[in-house]
């Protein structure tokens, strides 16, 4: 498995998202694979994304979230807005950037998407927090 230090990791978003008119964000995630079937049911069956609506806080971090900035400088950025309410940031952070990745909302980039390798073995990555 390979480890990765939150201050060090520069996520990027890989789906699309919107914004709400309250701020807050809202990913769309495709019900179907980008394959022809998927794509056959996409057209005929609708809504053909589902819908994950994001927190206050989560909605910060997707925000911030654009493949350059470093999870260090996110978890500062966390707490210049919301202070002692969003603390332990840097352990909330790296959960749900655990949480991102294992859904394949984000990825880590070239060398650290999550990656097929046999049928049955993926690549892991794990978050390492403070």
């Amino acid at each position: 498995m390979e480890e990765l230090s939150l201050m060090d990791v520069k996520p990027h978003r890989i789906r699309d998202w919107e914004n709400r008119s309250d701020g807050r964000v809202t990913i769309l995630v495709p019900r179907y694979k980008n394959n022809r079937i998927g794509r056959w049911l996409a057209a005929r069956i609708k809504p053909s994304t589902y819908r994950v609506h994001l927190d206050e806080f989560g909605s910060r971090v997707w925000s911030l979230i654009d493949g350059k900035t470093p999870g260090g400088h996110i978890a500062h950025r966390l707490r210049e807005k919301f202070g002692e309410r969003v603390e332990p940031v840097e352990t909330r952070l790296t959960v749900f950037l655990q949480k991102l990745l294992k859904n394949k909302f984000i990825s880590f980039g070239p060398g650290h998407e999550k990656v097929e390798g046999s049928a049955r073995r993926k690549r892991e990555i794990k978050i390492n927090g403070p």
